[in-house]
């Protein structure tokens, strides 16, 4: 390969970033809208309804306590305008995650390298773009676990990591690592264990004064970090603040099985990719070639790890050999040493993420569908944290590189270009539709099942307010119909009864709400509006149902 081409390769993966950055900026605004459901609108709904809820209200916010979040969320409610600060928050928190990733990598292995990480981290297909768009979607998650791999570049290139300063530093970024954990504990399995494992390689490793020092500092950031975290989540506990449907518990060999078939799809849909000739779409052939270069892409990380972790480099490429101490001290490395092992530390970070999510994924019961890629994302950004790397292995290599992001950009961006709400694994709920046949009957309050009942009310701005229950067998119903509290993203005092009319939106053929009330309270009428039949009645039907479930108090 001549020396033009590859000069011109290595620029390629700018026409993936281009593209890509164009597609974006055109869709994500009506995305945002169209996306949204129950689950991502839920912390700002909570937020947004607090002020009125009577003291001693209970809060639940779902299967990860969401903290961080709720006090951005509570911190900004003053402002104008705060409802789109609040939808665009997942998104500018992305972008800065990968804005300080691609720095962390220029850093270590140059301008190349850094091109190439913009280039994977920036095309997102539609199943890894839609946890970009939700507050609830571990965004902040992502976030912490990016912030917590540059620390560690920062602790092994700083001449001496228990100094003050250094040490001040370490621990103000593991005081809100611990605010972080006990907001989402996915946490743990993205950032902290990593973090932790990754100084224990180097420390071994090295077997030296400088390898202990970096250990004791990053067990004192992982110690400060859980008690912190432990103590936010017991304080918050006590306030008010609970989880439900946390998943527990070891996969069985049948979930085993499902959940490996799961996570084969969503690192295909890493990159919009495909290995059977099966859904191959408007790109036909070239989708299987996408789905090669993700599942090579995804390999990477675990690869690096592994040479890491033997000894065998993996990164030696990135930074000259070492060389004598010199002014700053006997005891102090040369910054070629230091960052080397940043090179190391962040490496093994990544692959350790990789290797833990995979662990997870596998063995756990928290995969479901292909709305588990929002546990993910942080597996994504440790390809988009590894791949870069493979530049510093010669020219060739460096080639085969930027011409795999760059076809992986485009083809991507025009996948985005033409994508549909199915691409998202998102059902269309209508709450625009909902609303206004809602408001033209006069009704404000009333029940629905979690899917509708959020959306609903968020859409509204709170003119409409639908609490979220279900009808199955947690509710120990008298008669078949009734219903009783769901209350995932939810106040208590949203269920107290109230004066006026009400109604129940029974979704036909849907999850929580799919069969018609008990005829033993008549409504007053009865509309329909798409998939939806709407019962109106007199009074509040949840008063009734308080009295034949349970589940209200």
């Amino acid at each position: 390969m001549t020396s033009r081409a590859v000069a011109w390769l290595r620029l390629a993966p700018w026409l993936g970033v281009v593209a890509y950055a164009a597609v974006l900026a055109r869709r994500v605004p009506s995305l945002v809208h169209d996306t949204a459901t129950s689950d991502s609108v839920g912390t700002m709904l909570v937020a947004q309804r607090l002020p009125s809820a009577p003291a001693g209200s209970t809060v639940t916010l779902g299967n990860a306590a969401h903290y961080t979040t709720l006090w951005f969320d509570e911190a900004t409610r003053g402002l104008a305008h705060h409802r789109a600060i609040w939808e665009a928050m997942p998104y500018l928190a992305a972008l800065l995650g990968l804005l300080i990733l691609v720095e962390t990598v220029r850093r270590l292995a140059g301008r190349q390298a850094a091109l190439v990480c913009l280039a994977i981290g920036i095309a997102t297909p539609p199943l890894l773009l839609l946890p970009q768009f939700a507050q609830a979607f571990h965004g902040l998650t992502v976030l912490n676990g990016i912030v917590l791999g540059t620390l560690l570049v920062w602790l092994a290139r700083t001449p001496r990591p228990t100094a003050v300063h250094v040490l001040a530093g370490a621990e103000a970024i593991a005081v809100l690592t611990g605010l972080g954990l006990a907001s989402d504990l996915l946490l743990l399995v993205t950032g902290i264990l990593p973090f932790a494992l990754a100084l224990v390689v180097l420390a071994w490793h090295r077997r030296d004064r400088r390898g202990r020092e970096l250990l004791v500092v990053g067990g004192a950031v992982v110690l400060v970090s859980v008690v912190a975290g432990g103590l936010t989540a017991l304080a918050m506990h006590r306030g008010g603040y609970d989880t439900i449907g946390v998943s527990q518990g070891v996969a069985t060999p049948g979930q085993f099985k499902s959940n490996a078939s799961l996570l084969g799809q969503l690192v295909l849909d890493f990159g919009n990719g495909r290995l059977t000739l099966h859904d191959l779409g408007f790109l036909g052939p070239a989708r299987l070639l996408l789905g090669v270069i993700a599942l090579v892409g995804a390999l990477v990380p675990l690869w690096v790890l592994e040479r890491v972790v033997r000894g065998r480099g993996g990164a030696a490429a990135a930074s000259p050999a070492r060389d004598a101490p010199h002014e700053q001290g006997d005891d102090v490395p040369p910054a070629e040493e230091r960052n080397e092992d940043a090179v190391r530390l962040f490496l093994s970070y990544w692959g350790f993420v990789a290797l833990l999510l995979l662990i997870v994924f596998l063995f756990s019961r928290i995969p479901v569908d292909r709305s588990s890629m929002r546990y993910l994302v942080s597996g994504f950004m440790a390809v988009a944290a590894t791949v870069p790397f493979l530049t510093l292995r010669g020219r060739t290599t460096a080639a085969l590189v930027a011409l795999a992001v760059t076809v992986n950009g485009v083809l991507g961006a025009l996948v985005l270009q033409r994508a549909t709400l199915d691409d998202f694994d998102v059902l269309q709920q209508h709450p625009d539709g909902l609303v206004a046949a809602l408001e033209a009957h006069g009704l404000h309050h009333g029940y629905a099942g979690y899917w509708q009942a959020n959306l609903v009310t968020w859409d509204s701005d709170g003119a409409v307010q639908v609490a979220s229950v279900q009808q199955r067998p947690e509710c120990h119903a008298g008669a078949p119909g009734w219903f009783c509290p769901y209350r995932f993203f939810s106040v208590s005092d949203w269920y107290a009864p109230q004066p006026g009319p009400s109604f129940l939106i029974r979704e036909i053929g849907g999850v929580y709400v799919p069969d018609p009330p008990p005829s033993s309270v008549r409504p007053t009428s009865v509309f329909s509006y798409d998939r939806f039949a709407i019962y109106v009645y007199d009074h509040d039907i949840g008063a009734d149902a308080a009295q034949h479930t349970t589940g209200w108090n």
